[in-house]
């Protein structure tokens, strides 16, 4: 099978969740037969340019730097975006398309698909869909949002992410745009072939927001197995903790750092993710870090990750937001190292409390610092989270899960 598939950002500029599952699916399905192309934005000028990375030819449509006003506005229409779309798939011929992401670029792209006579299948990675802020997280209080209200919850995340907050009384002028937003993209939902969601809880959020429950399909993330065998965890030492991931005020560093100041000066956390991109928060945690075992990595790549997460008892996913399926998950199980999690969206389902890992409630310091410290205090317990962590999926039977979708989308496609 021909696949082309449509992301926003890709490897090796760009590394997030979106980034490297697209790219490893994209390996995965190739090592299967498949010719699978990729299309993706890049913010670095005109025109468009064909490469191979890591074996998947890569097609980029180069635009201008884009802030974020600009990828807004670029749902409602880009020509450029849309005639290198056009060329390429006039070039690749696929056989479906699948859709990544369309974070800042056009809605037309989709429809071009559909006029081709293609099968259309979405993967929902977050909410961009329902949230132009892709979280379901305001902007103006940093608070966890079910979605529009009239849209003027959506104007004011728009006047808060522009720093503009002066403009607040404007937002029943402004609604009316992310309305139009809104109209356009779920009409997109609801004209997919199929749409995957990682786990049941984004399955039932897009339904609540109109999409179709028959073509709603949950497919669990996969991940490739780690090179090196698990080591057991020591009966008798201090706390070894890790956070990966973005370092960003979302992710709740800052409630795990607060709280983590609060354990035995022998225990140990290390932070390992991304600390250029949002400087003023890295410098906001680094603040207020007073326990000596706290240290900062950077970002690491895969083979530091799996040694991270080897000599760790616990991995810790303190997120403020409804995390969609974070893969550090399915990687600390995969590793047989218990999983410290908020009680939030999805990770309230991967993660079994006092099974595999435990609960916390979002945002509360001292809740967890009272479960790290009980943690730190009894390694029995912790034997016994990792005794409860089943297999991890991997990421061949996602793979073949995908190619079950794709015929589907395939015998279901409707005429454009």
């Amino acid at each position: 099978m021909r696949v082309l598939q449509v992301v926003h950002q890709s490897l090796p500029r760009w590394v997030g969740g979106t980034e490297l599952y697209a790219h490893q699916l994209a390996q995965a399905l190739l090592a299967r037969g498949h010719d699978v192309q990729v299309f993706v934005r890049e913010d670095d000028g005109r025109g468009l340019t064909h490469d191979r990375f890591e074996g998947i030819t890569i097609h980029r449509i180069h635009t201008p730097p884009k802030n974020d006003r600009a990828k807004f506005q670029a749902t409602f229409g880009d020509r450029d975006v849309e005639r290198g779309f056009e060329h390429v798939l006039a070039h690749v011929q696929p056989d479906l398309v699948h859709f990544q992401h369309l974070l800042g670029m056009p809605a037309a792209l989709f429809w071009r698909v559909i006029q081709a006579g293609l099968p259309t299948v979405i993967t929902l990675h977050d909410y961009w869909f329902i949230c132009a802020n892709t979280k379901l997280l305001t902007n103006y209080h940093q608070r966890l949002c079910r979605g529009p209200r009239a849209w003027l919850n959506c104007a004011l995340c728009g006047f808060a992410r522009a720093g503009t907050v002066w403009a607040a009384p404007l937002a029943p002028a402004v609604a009316p745009v992310f309305a139009a937003r809104d109209f356009r993209l779920r009409q997109i939902l609801r004209r997919a072939d199929c749409l995957i969601a990682p786990t049941e809880f984004v399955r039932q959020i897009y339904i609540e927001h109109g999409a179709p429950a028959a073509r709603m399909l949950v497919v669990e993330h996969g991940i490739e197995p780690p090179p090196i065998v698990p080591p057991p965890l020591a009966p008798e030492a201090p706390l070894q903790a890790a956070y990966i991931g973005s370092v960003a005020r979302l992710k709740g560093v800052d409630v795990l750092v607060a709280a983590f100041n609060a354990l035995p000066p022998e225990a140990r956390l290390w932070i390992a993710g991304d600390l250029t991109r949002e400087p003023e928060y890295v410098r906001e945690l680094r603040q207020m870090t007073s326990h000596p075992g706290i240290a900062y990595l950077g970002q690491i790549d895969r083979r530091q990750l799996w040694e991270l997460l080897g000599r760790v008892d616990v991995v810790a996913v303190p997120s403020l937001w409804y995390e969609v399926s974070p893969l550090v998950v399915q990687e600390a199980f995969a590793m047989r190292r218990p999983v410290v999690a908020s009680r939030l969206g999805s990770l309230a389902t991967l993660v079994r409390d006092d099974v595999d890992g435990v609960l916390t409630p979002p945002g509360d310091i001292q809740a967890w610092s009272q479960v790290l410290l009980a943690l730190a205090r009894d390694r029995t317990r912790l034997m016994r989270l990792q005794n409860g962590i089943r297999p991890v999926k991997t990421l061949a039977q996602h793979v073949a899960e995908i190619e079950d979708v794709y015929a589907r989308a395939r015998h279901e496609a409707r005429p454009g």
